[in-house]
């Protein structure tokens, strides 16, 4: 949806060419299976397994505070070209 909107919608409100990009429903399919997919079955087998083998609260007491800002990082690097996420990457600084 925001494809077209920025190929064809907006340059056209600007006086500007419109480009016209040919994406199949599969590969959309496939690249949110890959960018949403991943990170949340990693997220669910991490807690699953964590509370498995050292019980909840350790999980959320020494588990979850050591690798929040690494998750914080990691989602930084991950919008930092799209968005300016200067507020999640403070954790990220020395």
């Amino acid at each position: 949806m925001l494809g077209f909107f920025y190929l064809q919608v907006l340059p056209g409100w600007l006086g500007l060419q419109t480009a016209s990009l040919h994406v199949s429903i599969a590969e959309i399919a496939g690249t949110v299976a890959v960018f949403l997919g991943i990170p949340l079955v990693a997220g669910y087998l991490t807690r699953t397994l964590g509370e498995r083998a050292r019980g909840r609260d350790w999980y959320e007491n020494q588990f979850l505070p050591r690798i929040a800002p690494a998750a914080l990082c990691g989602l930084r690097h991950r919008t930092g070209r799209q968005l300016r996420a200067g507020r999640l990457s403070r954790p990220c600084l020395p």
